[in-house]
C-alpha cells in the first residue's frame, strides 16, 4: 500500500487529528474516534468545529462526485451514524476498487443533515492498492490416503416401475377399425384377451386386394413393479403393410430375409416402367391394355414411311352399335345404355369393361368400340417396303422382293452375263469369286508342226462388290476383283495317235473334247474351261504327218471374302459384273482348236443359289386370266416374265406337270404334249430331256 500523506490545513487541532488517522491507516490500526477518555463534566465551552470524513473506492483513477446529502449523528459517541449519497461511506470500504478517496468538512452541530455539495472538500486520493503479485509455483502433490473399508450392504429396495410396448395387426376392408385391448402377463410377457380379429402376426398384404392392413401399439405399465398382469388399450390404428419375404439389394445380388436368391416370385408385381437388358420369357408376353404394343424405331402415331416395327393391340375410334358385333371379337363397352352385355360374355355392364363377344343375342342402346391389332414393319430406301396387317384393313405387302430356290444353309449364285445382282442384306461375310475365260485349244496341221506357238487366251473378268445400289449416292464400293483369262493350247505339237488333247476342266465341269485326226477340237461346254485341242494329220506314203493341238487352259480364279457387318441394317450387298471374260477363239492352222468357256462370277451367301423376282415380274400375270399352271419346256431360251403366244411349249412328262385348274388346258399323261394359248414364264431351269430350257408357265389366255 502507498504511504498516505494527510492534507495540511494550518489548523493545529485538525492537522493533529488527520495525522492520527493517517498513521492508523498506514499501520493497519483501527481508526481513532473523536472521543477521549471519560472525564468529569466540564463547563460548557464555546461552540467548536469538528470534521466529518467520508470514504469511497473506485476502479479508475477519477475523483468521484462530492456528496449532496449527508446525515450524521454524533449525539451518541458510542453509536455514531453517518449516511451519505453518491456512494460515500462513513468508514473505509473493503471493496469497490483499488483507488480510495476521501472528502471532509467541518460541522458545528452533533446531529444534522448537510445538503450543500459545495461545503464538502474536493475528493482527494487517499490511497491506491498495489497490483497482485505473480502467482507462486504449485506445491508438490501429497500422497494418496488409504482407501476406507466398504460399507455394509444396504437393505433391498422396492421393485422399480416397468413397462412393455407391443404391436398388433388386423386386416380390414371397412375402413379404420376401433382400438383393440389386451392383457399382458409379466412373468411370460404373453398377451391374452386380445380384441377379436387382432393378432401379433402381420397378415400378408396382397397388391391387388382392397383389404388394408392396420396396426395398433400397446403400452403396458406397472408402476409398482410387483403386478402379475396389466391391461391396456392400443393406440389409434394406422395403415400398414407386410410382406411374406422382404427383398433387398446387396452389391447387385437379390436377398430374401438375408439369404441370396436367384429368382423372385413376380406373380403379383405391378409397376409402371421396367428397364432391363434382356427378358427371358417361358410363357406368354401379353398385351392387355387398350393401346399397348411393342415398338422399335417409331411410335404408335408414326407414319409408315418411318423405319421400324410396331406390334400392338389398339382400341379402334369408331363407335359401334351392339348389333354390329362379330362373334369371338374383343370389344370395350363405351356406354351400356339398356343393353345387357353380361348375357353375351362380359363380366360387367360398366363402361370400360373389355370382353369377347360370344355370339349371343343382344339388343338395346349400348355402344362399343372394337379392340383390334396391328403388326407392321416398314423400311425406306428409294421407296417404302414392308408389311402392314390389321384386322380392319387386312394384309398389305408393300414392294416385296421374292426369292426362290437355294438351300437351308445358303448356297452359291452364278453370274454368266454382265449384270447386277442383289446378294441380300449386309451383315454376313460374303465370298465372291471371279473366273477368267478359258483358253482356246491349239490348232492342228495337215502337214508339219508348230511347236512353241500358242492359240488365243481367254479374256479377263471384272466384278465389283457394293454396299448399296452400285454407283448410287450413299453407296460404297467394297472391292473390285479381276481374274485373267486362261492361256491358249500349244499349236500342232502332238503326234501319234494324231488326236488333240482335251481342254482343262474348271470348277464348272470338263473342258472341250479332243479333236479326232483331221478334225477341229471341241468347244468348252462349261464356264472358264479350256477348249479342246484340234486333231492332226496321220502320215502316209505320199503325205507327211501334221501335228495335233493341246487343249486350252482354264481361266484364272480369284476369290475374296468380304466383311459386310459395318453396313448391317442400312445397306444391301450388290454384285456388279462389269466385264465378262470371253473364251479364247482359235485362229490359224488346218484344223481349229475348240473355243474356251466364257468366264463367270460366283458368290456365296445366305441367299446364294436363289433366284430373285420383283413384284412387277409376277403382277404382269394380271393381264389375263390364269387358266393353268405347268412345268413345261420351250424350244428356245426361256426369259422370265416373257409372254409366249402361239409358240410350242412341250410338257416334259407327267411328273413335271404341276397343276391344272378347272376350265384350263388339260394334258394327257405319259406322253409329250403340246400346250396352246398364251403363257407367261414364271421361272426358268434346264430340262434333262432334249436339253431344252424349262420353266413354270401360267396360262393367261
Amino acid at each position: 500500500m502507498a504511504i498516505i500523506r494527510p492534507p495540511f490545513t494550518g489548523d493545529a487541532t485538525l492537522d493533529s487529528w488527520t495525522n492520527q488517522i493517517t498513521q492508523a491507516l498506514n499501520m493497519g490500526l483501527p481508526l481513532p474516534l473523536a472521543q477521549g477518555q471519560t472525564g468529569t463534566s466540564g463547563s460548557a465551552g464555546p461552540t467548536g468545529n469538528s470534521a466529518i470524513y467520508l470514504y469511497q473506492r473506485t476502479a479508475s483513477n477519477t475523483a468521484p462526485t462530492r456528496p449532496t446529502s449527508v446525515a450524521y449523528d454524533y449525539t451518541d459517541i458510542e453509536n455514531v451514524t453517518i449516511t451519505a449519497n453518491n456512494g460515500w461511506l462513513g468508514s473505509v470500504p473493503a471493496t469497490g476498487g483499488k483507488y480510495l478517496w476521501i472528502t471532509f468538512r467541518y460541522i458545528s452541530n452533533l446531529q444534522d443533515t448537510i445538503t450543500d455539495a459545495n461545503t464538502w472538500d474536493t475528493a482527494v486520493l487517499l490511497s491506491e492498492d498495489g497490483d497482485d503479485g505473480t502467482d507462486g509455483t504449485n506445491g508438490t502433490n501429497g500422497t494418496n490416503g488409504t482407501n476406507g473399508t466398504n460399507g455394509a450392504t444396504g437393505a433391498t429396495g422396492s421393485p422399480a416401475p416397468r413397462f412393455v410396448s407391443r404391436r398388433v395387426y388386423i386386416s380390414s376392408a371397412a375402413g379404420t377399425p376401433s382400438s383393440p385391448s389386451a392383457t399382458l402377463t409379466w412373468s411370460t410377457l404373453a398377451l391374452s384377451g386380445i380384441t377379436t380379429g387382432w393378432s401379433e402376426t402381420a397378415p400378408t398384404a396382397i397388391a391387388t386386394s382392397t383389404t388394408l392392413v392396420y396396426f395398433s401399439d400397446f403400452l403396458f405399465v406397472d408402476t409398482t413393479g410387483a403386478d402379475t398382469t396389466s391391461a391396456s388399450t392400443g393406440g389409434t390404428p394406422k395403415e400398414s403393410i407386410s410382406f411374406s419375404g422382404l427383398v433387398t439389394f446387396d452389391s447387385g445380388d437379390f436377398e430374401l430375409d438375408g439369404s441370396a436368391i436367384t429368382s423372385i416370385d413376380g406373380g403379383n408385381i405391378s409397376t409402371d416402367t421396367i428397364k432391363t437388358q434382356q427378358l427371358d420369357i417361358d410363357g406368354n408376353l401379353r398385351l392387355s391394355g387398350t393401346d399397348s404394343g411393342f415398338i422399335a424405331g417409331r411410335n404408335s402415331s408414326s407414319e409408315y414411311n418411318t423405319n421400324g416395327f410396331y406390334v400392338a393391340r389398339e382400341l379402334r375410334p369408331t363407335v359401334l352399335a351392339v348389333g354390329s358385333m362379330v362373334s369371338n371379337q374383343e370389344y370395350q363397352i363405351l356406354s351400356s345404355g339398356n343393353s345387357s352385355f353380361t348375357s353375351v360374355g362380359s363380366s360387367s355392364n360398366s363402361a370400360g369393361t373389355i370382353f369377347r363377344y360370344d355370339g349371343g343375342s343382344i339388343s338395346g342402346t349400348g355402344t362399343i368400340q372394337q379392340l383390334g391389332f396391328e403388326v407392321s414393319h416398314t423400311s425406306i430406301d428409294t421407296k417404302i417396303h414392308g408389311i402392314i396387317h390389321t384386322e380392319d384393313r387386312g394384309l398389305h405387302i408393300i414392294n416385296p422382293t421374292f426369292f426362290s430356290g437355294g438351300t437351308v444353309s445358303g448356297g452359291t449364285s452364278t453370274l454368266s452375263s454382265v449384270t447386277t445382282s442383289n446378294a441380300g442384306d449386309a451383315g454376313q461375310s460374303i465370298t465372291v469369286t471371279a473366273y477368267g475365260g478359258g483358253g482356246a485349244g491349239g490348232y492342228g496341221l495337215a502337214n508339219g508342226y508348230a511347236t512353241g506357238t500358242y492359240n488365243s487366251s481367254g479374256g479377263s473378268t471384272v466384278v465389283e462388290v457394293w454396299a448399296g445400289v452400285p454407283n448410287a449416292g450413299g453407296s460404297t464400293l467394297l472391292d473390285t476383283i479381276t481374274a485373267g483369262g486362261g492361256a491358249g493350247g500349244e499349236n500342232a505339237v502332238l503326234g501319234y495317235p494324231w488326236r488333240g488333247s482335251v481342254g482343262a476342266a474348271s470348277e464348272f465341269g470338263a473342258g472341250g473334247s479332243s479333236g479326232f485326226p483331221n478334225s477341229a477340237g471341241g468347244a468348252s461346254p462349261n464356264f472358264s474351261a479350256g477348249g479342246g485341242g484340234a486333231g492332226g494329220d496321220q502320215e502316209s506314203f505320199f503325205d507327211s504327218s501334221g501335228g495335233c493341238g493341246r487343249g486350252g487352259s482354264i481361266g484364272i480364279q480369284v476369290a475374296r471374302t468380304i466383311d459386310t457387318s459395318s453396313y448391317v441394317g442400312t445397306k444391301q450387298i450388290h454384285i456388279k459384273l462389269t466385264t465378262l471374260g470371253a473364251g479364247g477363239v482359235s485362229s490359224g492352222g488346218s484344223y481349229a482348236g475348240g473355243t474356251g468357256g466364257s468366264g463367270a462370277v460366283t458368290y456365296s451367301s445366305i441367299l446364294g443359289g436363289m433366284t430373285q423376282y420383283e413384284l412387277e415380274d409376277i403382277a404382269t400375270i394380271k393381264s389375263g386370266t390364269v387358266g393353268s399352271y405347268a412345268t413345261a419346256m420351250y424350244q428356245g431360251t426361256v426369259v422370265f416374265g416373257s409372254t409366249y403366244a402361239g409358240s410350242t411349249l412341250l410338257v416334259a412328262s407327267t411328273a413335271n406337270t404341276v397343276a391344272q385348274s378347272t376350265g384350263g388346258e388339260s394334258f394327257s399323261g405319259g406322253a409329250v404334249g403340246s400346250l396352246s394359248g398364251t403363257w407367261r414364264a414364271m421361272c426358268r431351269g434346264t430340262a434333262v430331256a432334249n436339253r431344252f430350257p424349262t420353266g413354270n408357265f401360267a396360262r393367261i389366255s
